[in-house]
């Protein structure tokens, strides 16, 4: 599994948790460092973690090229992916990586750009087609609703006219 994924498997957990992320980098990795837009670099995985939530990390997501797709379906070695983060203020950023190997030791450097993809909206309608349901209803229960609420329209006017009907009879005994 690549770094970025168990990254964004473990950062989704810990999103959805409230708790910190906690992820192992491989012994072979000397750094993993993580650079924003604005300059902000931070040195570990949970500092940028920890950085992120506090600037309004809502979702994130892993993003392959087509083409990496197409050469591997199903996933094993992808080669280019980039970590892609879904903001509060609806804003997308991707962090691309960038990495050093040297006598089998690695840096990897996540750097912070602008989405500027021909379809900007791509990754927000990703997104979106991921997490969206449709409701499957076998019971029909919209219909059901209806039926019980006439019924019960019903039963309230029946009984209405009964209680009125009764306030209105007086006996008297001799």
């Amino acid at each position: 599994m690549s770094t970025e994924s168990t990254i964004i498997i473990r950062a989704r957990k810990a999103l959805a948790e409230g708790t910190e992320i906690d992820v192992h980098v491989p012994d072979n990795i000397e750094n993993v460092s993580f650079s924003f837009a604005d300059g902000t670099t931070c040195s570990s995985i949970a500092e940028w973690f920890s950085d992120s939530r506090e600037r309004g990390l809502e979702d994130i997501k892993l993003s392959v090229p087509e083409k990496e797709i197409e050469r591997h379906p199903f996933g094993a070695a992808y080669e280019h992916t980039d970590i892609v983060c879904l903001w509060k203020d609806d804003k997308v950023s991707r962090f691309v990586r960038n990495e050093n190997w040297k006598d089998g030791k690695g840096t990897i450097a996540f750097k912070d750009t602008k989405v500027k993809d021909e379809k900007p909206l791509e990754v927000v309608e990703a997104y979106v087609r991921e997490n969206t349901t449709e409701l499957v209803d076998p019971l029909d229960v919209q219909k059901k609703i209806a039926s019980l609420q006439e019924k019960r329209d019903t039963l309230l006017t029946e009984l209405d006219t009964q209680i009125k009907v009764s306030n209105a009879t007086t006996f008297i005994e001799i």
